[in-house]
């Protein structure tokens, strides 16, 4: 039998994997209740319930620009208002599965 120790970084991505189980699990909760105070207010923008003061507004649309008609039709343009941003690093992490009696 093989006994492994857990490395830090193990103890902590295990840690991290947990809390983001329960943060799921608590929005899935909190979705149908926020959907409900919604519901609740209805047309109105304020209400004042309890110590709890209640906003739900309306917000403008996002404009949004067709890059792919741009480039089509206006490449000159495109090319001139291009930004490109520094480089970057993303962390991500997924769990995998293992299976312990496969023979290798």
């Amino acid at each position: 039998m093989v006994i492994k120790t857990k490395t830090k970084a193990e103890e902590i991505i295990l840690e991290v994997a947990e809390l983001e189980r329960e943060i799921a699990e608590k929005k899935e909760k909190l979705t149908p209740l926020l959907d409900s105070l919604k519901e609740y207010m209805g047309d109105q923008e304020f209400m004042t319930v309890g110590m709890f003061n209640l906003f739900y507004r309306n917000v403008k649309g996002s404009e949004l620009i067709d890059k792919k008609k741009l480039v089509a039709d206006y490449p000159d343009v495109y090319d001139a208002v291009r930004k490109t941003g520094a480089p970057s690093r993303k962390f991500s992490y997924e769990e995998r599965v293992i299976n312990e009696n496969k023979a290798n």
